[in-house]
């Protein structure tokens, strides 16, 4: 399985699935649309934050596709359906954000 996310135009997506199905006759190939969010910070080396934002968006029933925490561990990517982006920008921000009052750093930031 390979697996791109692309951000462009419908038109660019469907010249290039044509070409994929061109070049690979065989291959199953499929599109959705999609939305990425991020949760970024200075040091997230916190011991189960991945798995206390994950629950956050399941508790609000936003289904993650695929996510990504990046080995310095200074943010999370989740690709979710479209759909579920305003949810979980909303959600991520509650469970990350709102609980230890940091609006006042991030402003200032």
């Amino acid at each position: 399985t390979i697996t791109h996310y692309v951000d462009s135009t419908l038109k660019h997506v469907k010249r290039v699935v044509r070409a994929l199905k061109d070049e690979f006759p065989n291959a199953e190939i499929s599109t959705r649309k999609v939305a990425l969010v991020s949760a970024i910070g200075s040091d997230m080396q916190v011991p189960g934050i991945l798995a206390k934002t994950v629950q956050a968006l399941a508790d609000e029933e936003i289904s993650i596709l695929a996510l990504h925490q990046c080995m310095r561990q200074v943010d999370m990517q989740f690709v979710i359906d479209e759909e579920h982006y305003e949810k979980a920008i909303v959600k991520l921000h509650a469970t990350l954000i709102e609980p230890h009052n940091h609006e006042y750093a991030i402003v200032a930031a």
